[in-house]
């Protein structure tokens, strides 16, 4: 970035609608001179790491509550997480994911087969 377009960003007309959110305003005031504020850019980054709301931690448990209920209540801690984590990081809709699924035949085998479970051998002692 050369020093007009450095003028531009930190001088921009009042009366502008353009916004510079304060992360992305921190970022570039601390990568100007990086190694001169190590404790500064330290604090910053505790800063922001706190949330500014809980309303993130409310919707996993939304999520847990309905994934975990009285029908479903002997599934594995495992199994939960990794629900979860589908629910959350998937982008795409419950329908396109079963099409896709059903179009992935080595999936539909191993699904179908007795890999995916642990055998464990149960000694009666009597």
């Amino acid at each position: 970035i050369n020093d007009t377009e450095k003028d531009d960003l930190l001088n921009k007309d009042q009366d502008s609608k353009e916004h510079i959110q304060s992360d992305q305003l921190w970022a570039y005031l601390l990568n100007i001179r990086p190694n001169t504020t190590p404790n500064m850019k330290l604090i910053i980054s505790y800063v922001f790491s706190i949330p500014c709301s809980n309303a993130y931690v409310e919707s996993i448990f939304s999520h847990m509550n309905h994934l975990w209920s009285d029908y479903r209540n002997r599934m594995d801690i495992e199994l939960v997480a990794a629900e979860l984590k589908i629910r959350k990081n998937a982008d795409i809709p419950c329908t396109h994911f079963y099409k896709f699924i059903l179009s992935q035949d080595d999936l539909l085998k191993k699904i179908a087969s007795n890999e995916k479970f642990d055998k464990k051998k149960c000694i009666i002692d009597k």
